[in-house]
C-alpha cells in the first residue's frame, strides 16, 4: 500500500521483489523507523503476496500504470512551479529509491532550464555530498532525494524550499528533511514546506489522521514532537482500520472489524498519554523564568577558556607558516590551505582523516558555502598540527620540522633582577614501591621522592 501510494515504479518493484528479506527489516522499512544504528531505508520491501495468479495481475496493473500520466506527478509539478517561477530551489523527499529515480526523470523533462539532480542510498555518503555541492555552479537548482539525505548533510545555502512527496510514518522524518534547508545560514526569509497528499488515497488520508495530524496537535500544546507510540501492531490496526472506515459502511461487516477497533482506541490512548507525559515533563523541568543574560558573563569566561574562533584562526595561520604552508586569502572571510606544502609526516595524518591536497577554508561560520570547510577547535586540522608543533617542541629529534624553541626572555622595566622561572611537564609519572623484606638501605633511598622535589633540588644546587 506505500508503495502503491508513491508510485507506480515503486509498487512494481515491490511486487517483484520477492526473496532475500527478512521480516524484522521489512518492519523498519513499513514504520520508518529512526535508529541511530542505521539510516533510512529508501529500497522497496517484499509485498508478503504469494506468488499466485493474483499477484501477476497486480503486476500488470502497475505496469499499466506506469505507462501513464502519473497524477501525483502533476500534482508535484503543479506546487513547484510558482516555486521555480520565483527563483527557488525547491529539495523533494521521496520515500522509496524507485520514486526518486522515476520523478527525477518527470521533472527534468518539465523543467528543463535548470538542474536536477537525484540522490538516493545507491549513492555513498561521499557521493551524496560531492553531488549536492557540485550544484553550486547552476544559477538554479531542484533535488529530489530520499530520507538517506534528511540527515548528516546541510542543504540551508543551496536549497530554500521542501516538498514531501511521500509522506512518512514517523512525525520526526518530517522534521528532519525541513531541518537540512530551515535552519542556522539559510539566507531566504521564508523557507516553504508543502506536505503533498491525495485525498482520494486512503492510506494517505489514513497517515494523515492517525499519525501526522495528531503528532501536529501535540506539538502545538507541547512545543515538542513526541515519538510514535511503540507498539507496531496498534499502529497497524490504527492505520487499518481508518483505511476501511474511509472505504464505506460495508466494513462493518467484517468479522475482524471490532479487534481493530479495540486496537485503534489502544493507540489513540498511547497518543494521550505521551503528550500528558511530556506536559509533566516540561512542567517538572521548566525553564521559562531563566535569562540568558544571567549567564552570558559566565558564557563569555568559558569561551576564552577554551578559546575563541579568533584565536583558532590566529594559531593556523601561524602553525601553516611556521611549517612553510601558509594560508593564501581568497576574501575577508575565505582561505586556501596548500596540506601538498605540509611536512611529509603531517599530510599522512592529514589524510589518514582524508584531508589533502588544497582545501578552502574558513573561521566563520557565516561565511561557509559549498566546498569550504569550518576550522573550528575540533576540527582535524588544528588537532593535528597543535600536536605536530608540541611534539616537535618537546622531542626535536623526532619529528621532521624545526625544533621549537623552549625557553623565552620576557624585559620588564620594573624588575630589577633576573629571574629565571622553570615549567615542568610530567609526561610519566614513575612510582617505585620497594620491597619490604629487603633491609638494604639503598632500596629505599629516594624511592617516594617525586620527580618534582628532584628537579627542584637540582636547582638549588646549580643555584638558578
Amino acid at each position: 500500500m506505500r508503495c502503491v501510494g508513491s508510485s507506480p515504479l515503486a509498487a512494481l518493484n515491490a511486487l517483484r521483489n520477492r526473496a532475500g528479506i527478512v521480516a524484522d527489516v521489512i518492519e523498519d522499512q513499513v514504520y520508518d523507523e529512526d535508529s541511530d544504528e542505521a539510516e533510512a531505508f529508501d529500497i522497496e520491501p517484499q509485498t508478503g503476496l504469494t506468488s499466485d495468479a493474483s499477484l501477476n495481475s497486480l503486476i500488470k496493473q502497475a505496469e499499466v500504470l506506469l505507462a501513464q500520466e502519473d497524477p501525483k506527478v502533476l500534482a508535484a509539478i503543479k506546487e513547484l512551479k510558482p516555486i521555480i517561477k520565483e527563483g527557488g530551489n525547491p529539495v523533494v523527499f521521496c520515500r522509496y529509491l524507485a520514486t526518486a529515480d522515476y520523478l527525477g526523470d518527470a521533472l527534468r523533462k518539465a523543467f528543463p532550464k535548470i538542474r536536477v539532480e537525484v540522490v538516493t542510498g545507491t549513492l555513498t555518503p561521499e557521493e551524496r555530498r560531492a553531488r549536492v555541492e557540485q550544484m553550486v555552479e547552476f544559477d538554479q537548482r531542484l533535488l529530489v532525494a530520499t530520507d538517506c539525505l534528511s540527515e548528516g548533510i546541510n542543504l540551508q545555502s543551496l536549497f530554500d524550499a521542501v516538498i514531501h512527496y511521500d509522506l512518512s510514518w514517523n512525525p520526526t522524518r518530517h522534521q528532519q528533511r525541513e531541518g537540512r534547508v530551515d535552519r542556522y545560514g539559510q539566507k531566504k526569509k521564508l523557507v516553504r514546506s508543502v506536505l503533498l497528499f491525495s485525498p482520494d488515497s486512503s492510506i494517505d488520508g489514513a497517515v494523515l489522521d492517525v499519525i501526522l495530524r495528531k503528532a501536529e496537535a501535540i506539538k502545538k500544546t507541547t512545543g515538542v514532537t513526541v515519538p510514535l507510540p511503540e507498539e507496531r501492531s496498534a499502529v497497524t490496526s490504527a492505520l487499518m482500520n481508518a483505511v476501511l472506515l474511509r472505504k464505506g459502511s460495508r466494513v462493518q461487516q467484517l468479522s475482524f472489524l471490532p479487534e481493530l477497533v479495540s486496537e485503534a482506541k489502544a493507540f489513540e490512548e498511547g497518543w494521550k498519554n505521551a503528550e500528558e507525559g511530556e506536559k509533566r515533563s516540561r512542567a517538572r523541568f521548566a525553564q521559562n523564568a531563566f535569562s540568558p543574560q544571567a549567564v552570558i558573563a559566565e558564557w563569555n569566561r568559558w569561551q576564552e577558556l577554551v578559546g575563541t574562533q579568533a584565536e583558532v584562526k590566529r594559531f593556523i595561520q601561524r602553525a601553516m607558516s611556521r611549517l612553510n604552508a601558509p594560508l593564501e586569502p581568497q576574501d575577508d572571510s575565505i582561505f586556501k590551505a596548500p596540506l601538498s606544502y605540509l611536512p611529509h609526516i603531517v599530510q599522512e595524518k592529514l589524510e589518514s582523516r582524508n584531508i589533502k591536497g588544497t582545501q578552502l577554508i574558513s573561521f566563520s561560520e557565516a561565511a561557509l558555502k559549498p566546498g569550504v570547510q569550518l576550522i573550528s577547535r575540533s576540527h582535524p586540522l588544528l588537532t593535528i598540527l597543535a600536536e605536530t608543533l608540541l611534539e616537535g617542541a618537546l622531542d626535536p629529534t623526532a619529528t621532521v620540522i624545526d625544533p621549537l624553541g623552549r625557553a623565552s626572555v620576557w624585559l620588564a622595566s620594573n624588575v630589577d633582577i633576573m629571574q629565571t622561572v622553570a615549567l615542568l611537564r610530567l609526561r610519566y609519572k614513575i612510582t617505585v614501591h620497594a620491597s619490604g623484606t629487603d633491609s638494604s638501605p639503598d632500596c629505599h633511598s629516594g624511592s617516594h621522592l617525586s620527580l618534582a622535589a628532584r628537579v627542584c633540588r637540582y636547582l638549588r644546587q646549580r643555584r638558578v
